[in-house]
């Protein structure tokens, strides 16, 4: 049974698919499915850069210069 489109789909999906990619997998994705509803660090960074641009350029850098941080320090 096919699932109905998100609602970012159906505003964005034809114009800004990644977006819409982005948004759903944030929301609504497996990620929050998964025992202990950890994020990899790959998931850690597309997260950062969605929420990006809601929270601001110099917000968002920062908080991934934090992130660059603490994976640093876990592989000491």
């Amino acid at each position: 049974m096919p699932t109905q489109p998100s609602r970012a789909e159906q505003l964005l999906g034809d114009l800004a698919p990644k977006t819409v990619q982005l948004t759903d997998d944030v929301l609504f994705g497996d990620v929050w499915k998964r025992e202990g509803n950890g994020l990899t660090r790959d998931e850690l960074v597309e997260a950062l850069t969605h929420v990006a641009f809601y929270a601001g350029r110099p917000s968002g850098t920062g908080a991934l210069v934090r992130l660059k941080g603490i994976v640093e320090n876990e592989k000491a």
